[in-house]
């Protein structure tokens, strides 16, 4: 295995076919799922130095892609955050070359805030609000009548994500529209004999069991599927409405069920960053909350994201 992603990796220097090359390759080690054993996951291996030569030559075209391959950016956002960053975040994305459309997601009882009030004179770029059932986290994941795109970005509200990067997550999902790229892999990890949601575990162990959803780029056929899980597991959806927690974790066990591969994951660059600091992962027992939901979802689904046997796309 080891032999067979050297060659990869040499032969991707050289081929224009290997464009969507992630940042991170998984390779699967042997598969077991108690916890206190060795719970096997996606080794992470940094390519960065091949990948930065692709992606520079791949992405400095600046290509436009038609209409119906742009992305949608839907970006959940609440009072406690600033029209400021709003605007900030606005004028980055109408930079980049295949940006469609943004679609602001107000989940939260207060009055809209002016900004989002005033988007159809706010014209750097193509925009509209959806006001969302409050405190609904699964909302993030809506196909809303405002998305006129086949490809979606979820977003944070607090977050810059560089062009560059974008349009390199994009063409993986054009080309791999079963698959979600994100920029924030997580690793699910034993301690004391039990599950745990280990925040720091990706950099310490260099392995990673799902990615995250505050940066995440997919195509309108995975969010419904998505939903068509919610009947099977209500009690699920419900809790992390109720709890407004771990909808990324949820989505990311619905990927995995449907599709037994991990998430593309693309690392951060110097050009993207955090702009605020109010999300809801600074709130108290927000690790342990996310630490509970994972063992909760481990019972309902039976399984752990990469613990079960299956070839890697890459």
């Amino acid at each position: 295995m080891r032999g067979f992603v050297v060659l990869l990796v040499l032969s991707c220097v050289f081929s224009a076919l290997c464009v969507d090359l992630p940042l991170y390759i998984g390779q699967k080690t042997d598969t077991k799922i108690e916890c206190g054993k060795e719970v096997s996951m996606w080794n992470v291996h940094n390519i960065s130095s091949v990948y930065s030569r692709i992606l520079q030559s791949y992405v400095g075209t600046k290509t436009t892609l038609p209409p119906h391959q742009r992305l949608t950016i839907a970006i959940p956002t609440i009072e406690s955050h600033t029209d400021e960053a709003r605007k900030e975040l606005s004028q980055h994305y109408s930079q980049c070359n295949n940006v469609f459309k943004i679609v602001w997601l107000w989940n939260s009882e207060a009055p809209i805030s002016n900004f989002i009030k005033q988007l159809p004179s706010y014209n750097v770029i193509k925009s509209s609000y959806v006001i969302t059932p409050q405190g609904s986290l699964t909302s993030r994941f809506g196909l809303y009548s405002e998305i006129d795109t086949d490809y979606i970005m979820t977003l944070d509200d607090d977050l810059i994500v560089s062009c560059r990067l974008l349009e390199a997550a994009l063409k993986v999902i054009i080309d791999k529209p079963t698959q979600y790229d994100s920029f924030t892999p997580r690793l699910i990890s034993c301690r004391n004999e039990s599950f745990i949601y280990d925040l720091g575990g990706v950099e310490r162990k260099h392995r990673y069991s799902i990615g995250l959803t505050k940066g995440a780029v997919t195509h309108r056929s995975v969010l419904q599927r998505f939903w068509s899980r919610k009947d099977s597991y209500p009690h699920l959806f419900k809790w992390v409405d109720d709890h407004r927690n771990c909808e990324d974790i949820l989505f990311s066990f619905i990927h995995w069920e449907f599709t037994k591969h991990p998430p593309v994951i693309i690392r951060w660059d110097r050009h993207s960053r955090e702009i605020q600091r109010v999300g809801l992962q600074h709130r108290t027992n927000h690790l342990d909350n996310r630490s509970n939901c994972t063992r909760m979802f481990i019972d309902a689904f039976g399984f752990v994201p990469g613990s079960t046997k299956g070839q890697v796309s890459v």
